[in-house]
């Protein structure tokens, strides 16, 4: 668990360090959303089952065939996200995948029946070693790098990150890229 730890720890500064240089690029290809989306939630489903949580997606039929997006990025965003709301939540409970288009935007978010973010806490989501006085609910560990790196990721695809949560109620993360 320690060497998880500061692997994690690793790659996220490395992440922020290319996030602060000229090294940092996007690339940006159309992506097909569908596909992309249900083999994210597929891959996500084998860590879900080690704690005893559905992941379900909840995907409008009206989405885009294709975004220009960095898949890897994305995947990245959506996959700190899935494993935050995994972190924080109790077994039998469920984290739904949202997708839908909006206004010439594709709207992400993942929502989940945890334990979720004191009011007076929220002001540190998003900033760098941001973390909160929630603890994991198995021990799991957290840089308090990972959803700064998201909202980095986001902003240079000229989209904008948020959440909603209510401490005990849990949480919903959601982002949009331009579509």
């Amino acid at each position: 668990r320690q060497s998880e730890t500061l692997l994690s720890l690793i790659s996220d500064i490395q992440d922020l360090g290319a996030l602060s240089s000229a090294r940092f690029s996007l690339h940006k290809t159309s992506q097909p959303v569908e596909p992309f989306l249900k083999e994210f939630c597929a891959a996500s489903e084998i860590l879900a089952r080690h704690k005893n949580i559905r992941i379900v997606m909840d995907l409008s039929p009206d989405l885009p065939r294709t975004v220009c997006f960095d898949s890897l990025r994305i995947g990245q965003v959506l996959s700190n996200l899935v494993s935050n709301a995994l972190k924080y939540s109790r077994p039998g409970t469920v984290i739904t995948l949202r997708a839908k288009h909006q206004s010439g935007r594709l709207l992400m978010s993942v929502e989940d029946q945890g334990l979720g973010i004191p009011a007076m806490e929220h002001t540190k989501i998003f900033t760098p070693f941001g973390r909160t006085s929630v603890l994991p609910t198995s021990n799991e560990s957290s840089t308090g790098l990972g959803l700064y790196i998201c909202r980095q990721i986001v902003e240079a695809h000229g989209g904008q990150i948020g959440f909603e949560s209510r401490e005990h109620e849990g949480s919903k993360l959601f982002f949009w890229i331009p579509s």
